[in-house]
């Protein structure tokens, strides 16, 4: 009788998590875990992918160190059968990578995306979604350590078979798309960027609602690359966008939100010209990031 009201909770908290009500999932996934931590001992099979799903939630949040320590968790509890759960272990590897890479902590988060491709790789029948899936998390991470090329290549590989296996206008396909903005901006192909960017953001939007702040990064993006292509009024309005989205639904220290608010202070600055400080490559930057895939 727990186990199932548990797996009801479980259900009701990521369906919250997925429309973007991230308050109200944290509670759900709370009692849940309450709820399941009440059976003597816990059943591993139910609470592993609980921790797993509230990593998920830390990480959309900012709530790292709490991220960390679910899916350590949920880690510890397969491993001794981990031969018999290998896409539930790469999935958590996969999900380590992606909230090293939202800590800013890539070559910490390398090792974590490399075991997440090499073990779905043994799994058999092989799943080409669920390998592009840690493949362009693993694309992210490689960005962000300036492997462009390498990064480019996985993309690509990856957008091709979210195209051929979901849809064409699927929510992974615009992730995709702004993540190749996000390392066109990287490469200073500033036009690529921005198209890459906008269609991203469109299909995002489609499949996700405007209002859903997992596309927040991507509008993000696009404010830093119209910015520096001189359009600055829509850099504005749209970086206002992303604190609107961010708003009331993560703390504010997050630091995709610290970045945002820190960006709209240096558009402040170029629009009442004020010169824009140079960064240490001697160039006038506002910070672009990819986004991590770790749903």
């Amino acid at each position: 009788m727990i186990s199932a009201r548990a797996a009801a909770l479980h259900s009701k908290a990521w369906r919250l998590s997925s429309r973007g009500n991230y308050r109200e999932a944290g509670v759900a996934f709370r009692r849940a875990l309450r709820m399941v931590k009440k059976s003597h001992p816990p059943d591993p099979l139910v609470l592993a992918p609980l921790l797993n799903d509230f990593g998920v939630l830390c990480k959309y949040t900012g709530r790292f160190a709490l991220g960390e320590k679910m899916y350590q968790g949920a880690l510890k509890l397969v491993q001794p059968e981990a031969r018999n759960h290998k896409e539930f272990v790469a999935t958590i590897y996969h999900n380590l990578g992606g909230l090293e890479h939202a800590r800013g902590r890539y070559a910490r988060g390398l090792p974590y995306a490399c075991r997440a491709v090499e073990i779905r790789k043994t799994v058999q029948p092989r799943d080409r979604l669920a390998l592009a899936a840690d493949e362009a998390a693993l694309a992210a991470i490689l960005v962000e350590l300036g492997r462009i090329a390498e990064a480019r290549r996985i993309y690509f590989r990856a957008l091709r078979v979210f195209r051929h296996r979901l849809a064409p206008r699927h929510y992974e396909v615009g992730a995709v798309w702004a993540n190749l903005g996000a390392l066109y901006s990287r490469a200073a192909q500033l036009a690529l960027a921005e198209r890459a960017l906008r269609r991203g953001v469109c299909i995002m939007e489609e499949t996700m609602g405007k209002n859903h702040p997992r596309i927040a990064s991507a509008i993000n993006n696009l404010a830093v690359v119209c910015a520096h292509r001189g359009k600055l009024r829509e850099a504005t309005a749209l970086y206002r966008r992303v604190l609107r989205l961010l708003e009331h639904r993560i703390p504010s220290t997050y630091p995709r939100a610290a970045l945002v608010r820190e960006n709209c202070e240096r558009l402040r600055r170029i629009n009442s010209k004020a010169p824009l400080r140079p960064d240490s490559s001697g160039k006038r930057r506002i910070a672009c990031h990819s986004l991590s895939y770790s749903e």
